[in-house]
């Protein structure tokens, strides 16, 4: 995924995509939704595999690999869509991303992170992560 890991670079400066030896990450919404970066390299169904990514979030069987995924979503430039009719919305996805982050107690972990003196690179971008999805949600609402 160099060209998502490219692109999506210039919108999240996350050490996972700046560094191109580290691999992309592998939970299956966050492969869907950096897809969504790379229309041309994408499946032709990606719109129903991002519907079902966001169907799926609703049931309630979330974790942060969703809440990322969600959060990129909401910064896709994907426009097409078979969920109902019409694409979710930076702000519908957002504001779930923000949500359930908030009910995973990233706001605490946060918190923790900030106050410790020594962080690694997967604890800032941990910190730049969650302060971006603040920031975007509160921006788009």
């Amino acid at each position: 995924m160099p060209r998502f890991k490219q692109r999506f670079a210039t919108i999240m400066p996350l050490s996972q995509y700046l560094l191109t030896t580290t691999p992309p990450p592998s939970h299956p919404a966050l492969v869907i939704a950096m897809l969504a970066f790379v229309p041309e390299v994408a499946p032709p169904g990606l719109s129903d595999l991002i519907d079902e990514t966001v169907l799926y979030s609703l049931t309630g069987a979330v974790n942060f690999g969703i809440v990322h995924a969600l959060f990129l979503l909401s910064l896709a430039p994907y426009s097409q869509s078979t969920f109902m009719q019409t694409p979710p919305t930076p702000l519908r996805l957002i504001s779930l991303a923000y949500q359930y982050g908030q009910d995973l107690g990233w706001e605490k972990q946060s918190e923790a992170l900030r106050q410790s003196c020594n962080l690694d690179a997967s604890q800032w971008d941990s910190l730049l992560l969650v302060s971006s999805i603040e920031d975007w949600a509160s921006h788009v609402n």
